[in-house]
C-alpha cells in the first residue's frame, strides 16, 4: 500500500469516504473561531424525523456523537467542519492511522527457551485448597 502511494489503511480511507459523503447532510448554524467551537446542525432523513444538533470542539477533539473521540477519526460533523472552514481534515486523523507509522514486524521476537534452562523459582510455594475446587461433574450452583 507504502508502494502504491497509499497515506491511509483502505479501511480507514473507506470510513473517511463514507464520514464526507454524511456530512452533505450536515451544515455549521454557529461557529467561534477563536475558541474553535462549532454547531452543527444535521438534517432530518427518511430514518430520524427530526433534525440534531451537535457541538464539535476542534481542540479538545471532541463532537458530541462521540465517534470522534472514540476512533479519533473526524466524524461527518467534524468533516462538515473542516470543508466550512477550509481546513484539511487530514490534520485530525491520529497518527496510528497512517501507514507510515505501522511497524508490524520491526521488534524482533526471541523463541521461549527450553524449560531445562529457566532459572530456578525461588519464591513461596504456593499450594491450592481442595475444599475451593469445583466437582468436575456438577455445574457450579447459580445464586
Amino acid at each position: 500500500m507504502l508502494r502504491a502511494g497509499h497515506v491511509y489503511p483502505k479501511d480507514i480511507t473507506t470510513i473517511l469516504r463514507k464520514n464526507e459523503q454524511q456530512s452533505v447532510m450536515c451544515h455549521v448554524q454557529r461557529y467561534d473561531r477563536q475558541n474553535s467551537e462549532f454547531d452543527v446542525k444535521e438534517m432530518a432523513t427518511s430514518q430520524r424525523r427530526r433534525p440534531m444538533s451537535f457541538t464539535i470542539k476542534l481542540n479538545k477533539w471532541w463532537c458530541d456523537c462521540g465517534e470522534f473521540q472514540a476512533l479519533r477519526l473526524p466524524c461527518a460533523h467534524v468533516m462538515i467542519v473542516y470543508s466550512y472552514s477550509h481546513l484539511d481534515f487530514t490534520v485530525f486523523v491520529a497518527p496510528v492511522y497512517i501507514l507510515h507509522n505501522f511497524k508490524a514486524y520491526e521488534i524482533q521476537f526471541h523463541p521461549v527457551r527450553n524449560q531445562d534452562y529457566w532459572s530456578p523459582y525461588t519464591g513461596s510455594d504456593f499450594i491450592p485448597n481442595p475444599d475451593l475446587r469445583r466437582s468436575k461433574f456438577e455445574r457450579p450452583v447459580t445464586t
